[in-house]
C-alpha cells in the first residue's frame, strides 16, 4: 500500500487502533422530515423512536441520533459541525449511495480526493453529510510546511478536490443492483469535520488530552486534522472556515448537539479522563459516557463500548 499522507507533523496515537467515531446528535426542528430524508435519500434505517427522539444507522451501531427542538434555531456563522462522514466499505457502495442520490434528483456534489471519492450534500435542515470510499490504490498526499502535494497513482501532481468521474464510478453497478438497497451494515462514521476558532488550541485538545494521532497543521488553508492507526484520511478534523471569531451558538441551536468517541478498553477510558483531568477540564457522567467539551464548545461524549 502506498503512503497515503507523508506528513511532517505525524505522531502516535495515544488511542487503540480499534478506537472509531460512534454517533452524532443533532437538534433537529421536525424528526418525522429528518427520519424520512436519512431513510430515503441517505440509505440509513430507523434504529428506534421514542417521543421526540430517534436513532438511526446502518443495523448495528447508531450512526445519527436526533432530538426534535421546534424551538431551535440555524446559526450559520458558529463553530460547530461542518460534516459527518459515512464511511462505506468500497466504490460500489459509493456508486449505489450516488446512483440512489440521482434517482431522486438530490443535490449533491460528487468529488475525487484522490485517497478518497465522495460525494457532499445537505440534508433539509442544513447539515452537511459527506459520503465517502476510501481509495489509497489511487495516489498519495504530501503535506509540508508551505504547500499540500496531491498525486495520481502515475505520480502526476492533481488538484485536492476534482470532479468525480461518475461514468467510471457506475461501471461499478450492474443492472441488476438494487440502487435503494440500504446502505451496507458495516458502513461507519467515518469521520468529523468541524468548525473551530484556533487550530493549535484544538489540536492540543484533540492529540495531546483525548489522545488522536496528530497528522496534519495546514495554517496556509485554515485547517488541521488528527487520525488513528489503520484509517488513510483523517478522524477528526477542524478549520478556522467561519473565522477566528466565531463563536459557538446559542442553545438551543440546530445542528450538532455531541459527538461520541467509542472507546474500547478501560485502559483507554482511564487514560483519557487523566490526561482531562490534568488539563484542568470538566466533564459530566451520563448513563451513555462521559461529556467533555472542547476548546470551541464542542460536546464530545466519550462512550466505553466493549
Amino acid at each position: 500500500m502506498p503512503i497515503i499522507y507523508d506528513t511532517i507533523n505525524a505522531a502516535s496515537s495515544l488511542l487503540s487502533p480499534d478506537t472509531r467515531l460512534g454517533y452524532v446528535h443533532y437538534t433537529v426542528a421536525d424528526l418525522e422530515n429528518q427520519i424520512a430524508f436519512y431513510t430515503k435519500i441517505v440509505g440509513l434505517q430507523l434504529h428506534w423512536k421514542q417521543g421526540n427522539k430517534a436513532g438511526l444507522g446502518a443495523g448495528k451501531a447508531d450512526l445519527v441520533r436526533f432530538t426534535e427542538d421546534k424551538t431551535a434555531k440555524r446559526y450559520e456563522q458558529a463553530t460547530g459541525l461542518y460534516h459527518q462522514a459515512f464511511l462505506l466499505p468500497n466504490r460500489k457502495e459509493l456508486a449505489r449511495a450516488i446512483a440512489r442520490l440521482f434517482s431522486y434528483k438530490y443535490p449533491n456534489s460528487p468529488t475525487d480526493h484522490t485517497i478518497s471519492q465522495t460525494t457532499y450534500l445537505e440534508d433539509p435542515e442544513g447539515n452537511t453529510i459527506e459520503l465517502l470510499a476510501d481509495t489509497p490504490e489511487e495516489g498519495t498526499w504530501k503535506v509540508t510546511e508551505s504547500a499540500l502535494t496531491v498525486r495520481d497513482k502515475h505520480g502526476k501532481e492533481r488538484h485536492m478536490s476534482i470532479a468525480l468521474d461518475l461514468k467510471e464510478l457506475f461501471k461499478q453497478l450492474s443492472t441488476e443492483d438494487d440502487i435503494h438497497q440500504p446502505m451496507p451494515v458495516d458502513t461507519i462514521t467515518g469521520h468529523i469535520h468541524l468548525y473551530v476558532n484556533n487550530l493549535q488550541a484544538s489540536m492540543k485538545f484533540y492529540a495531546e488530552i483525548l489522545g488522536f494521532q496528530r497528522q496534519n497543521m495546514m495554517p496556509r488553508y485554515k485547517m488541521a486534522d488528527t487520525t488513528l492507526p489503520g484509517f488513510n484520511v483523517h478522524v477528526v478534523a477542524f478549520n478556522t472556515w467561519k473565522g477566528e471569531q466565531a463563536m459557538q451558538a446559542p442553545s438551543p441551536a440546530l445542528g450538532m448537539l455531541e459527538y461520541t468517541i467509542n472507546l474500547t478498553n478501560l485502559e483507554d477510558r482511564e487514560n483519557v479522563l487523566k490526561r482531562i483531568n490534568q488539563a484542568g477540564l470538566p466533564t459530566t457522567e451520563t448513563s451513555e459516557g462521559t461529556l467533555v467539551i472542547d476548546p470551541v464548545g464542542n460536546r464530545v461524549l466519550l462512550a466505553l463500548v466493549q
